[in-house]
C-alpha cells in the first residue's frame, strides 16, 4: 500500500502516476490519497480515497490476521519482535 499525503485535493496526473507505479512495482496492492491541509506533526488528513487497489492490508502474525488501512499506524516492532504478541 502507498499512500500520498498532498495538502490539496487535487493529484495532479493521477491516472499517469497510477499507470507507472504499477508497472514499476507489481508487487503494489493499493494506492490511497490522503489530503492533509494543516502544517502539522500529524501526517495523515482526515480525507483519504483509495485511488487504485484494495481499501486495506491483511497482515498475518502467528494465528492472527489483521486488516490493516491506511489510517491505522501499524508499529514494526511486530514483525522484528513477536514475543510483543
Amino acid at each position: 500500500m502507498l499512500i500520498l499525503v498532498t495538502r490539496t485535493n487535487e493529484l495532479p496526473r493521477q491516472e499517469e502516476l497510477v499507470s507507472r507505479l504499477t508497472a514499476e512495482v507489481p508487487e503494489l496492492v493499493s494506492i490511497v490519497h490522503n489530503v492533509n491541509h494543516q502544517a502539522a506533526s500529524i501526517v495523515l488528513g482526515r480525507k483519504t480515497a483509495v485511488i487504485w487497489g484494495e481499501s486495506y492490508l491483511t497482515e498475518t502474525i502467528g494465528q492472527l490476521k489483521y486488516a490493516i488501512s491506511p489510517p491505522i499506524v501499524f508499529p514494526n516492532k511486530f514483525h522484528s519482535d513477536k514475543s510483543a504478541l
